[in-house]
């Protein structure tokens, strides 16, 4: 974990000189009632949309409606890396160059693109998971993203009354008629332990994807990542879980030759500079 603790150091003295020296914003910004260098002043949350699109964070059908995180000013922030990735793909209509780096045929439907996607596997009125990202195909495919940048792992879940008892009411049915997912791990305490990647592997079947985006330096995201690919997913499920590092992907991107030059400066440069 030590090295994860050197990534994610590394990554906010990073952000906390781009703050100053690429958006020119020297106001302090606060998490907990302590200044940090790497967060944006309160008020400031278009300006972690890089540009040209940081003024469409309001008024964007694809972004105004959704809920912006909690630490969406922290420049560090993967909802805002997740948008500042796919939403210029979405305006340049070109997001089959991704379906196609993930090997996944057909044309994307536009209307079906989402950011802050409900699960489709928790039926209850309850709060439910949600994905970072989701798009459909014309062959009904269906691709849900999961976006990491500087987390320290993905989420577990205490085993308490009211975890215990969603389990019970929500997942268990749903594990149980899963062909995707080891039986193994379909054991409560196990399903805690695994809370956030157990609940987006539940998505996966015939027709559904589960796509993890994450850097190579997080150890704690990447080995977590890598035990659901080899241990968590039976041998079906093996091809419907896509894991991809971010310098790989964003390269691969590129090599392309599909994006234009504005787009192949936006994320050779813009994006890489900022996150990579």
């Amino acid at each position: 974990m030590a090295s994860m603790k050197v990534f994610r150091a590394h990554v906010l003295a990073h952000l906390g000189k781009y703050k100053k020296s690429k958006l020119n914003i020297s106001d302090p910004g606060y998490y907990r009632g302590k200044i940090y260098p790497h967060i944006l002043p309160k008020g400031h949350e278009s300006q972690n949309i890089l540009a040209p699109y940081s003024g469409h964070l309001k008024t964007s059908q694809y972004l105004a409606n959704i809920k912006l995180h909690t630490n969406f000013l922290h420049l560090n922030s993967s909802q805002a890396m997740c948008i500042n990735f796919f939403y210029p793909l979405i305006l340049s209509k070109k997001l089959e160059l991704i379906t196609s780096i993930l090997g996944i045929e057909g044309n994307v439907d536009y209307d079906s693109v989402k950011f802050e996607k409900e699960s489709i596997v928790e039926q209850s009125n309850e709060r439910k998971t949600n994905f970072d990202f989701y798009l459909k195909t014309d062959k009904g495919i269906q691709i849900f993203f999961e976006i990491k940048y500087t987390e320290d792992g993905f989420g577990k879940a205490t085993n308490d009354k009211g975890h215990i008892d969603k389990y019970t009411r929500t997942y268990k049915n749903a594990l149980d008629k899963s062909v995707w997912i080891e039986k193994t791990f379909k054991d409560m305490v196990r399903f805690f332990k695994h809370y956030q990647i157990m609940r987006n592997l539940l998505t996966i079947d015939d027709n559904n994807y589960v796509v993890f985006i994450y850097p190579e330096d997080n150890d704690a995201i990447r080995k977590a990542a890598d035990e659901a690919k080899t241990s968590i997913v039976t041998q079906a499920g093996k091809d419907h879980l896509i894991n991809k590092i971010w310098v790989a992907l964003v390269d691969r991107l590129i090599q392309t030759k599909a994006l234009g030059k504005e787009l192949e400066h936006y994320y050779d440069v813009d994006f890489r500079e900022k996150y990579l």
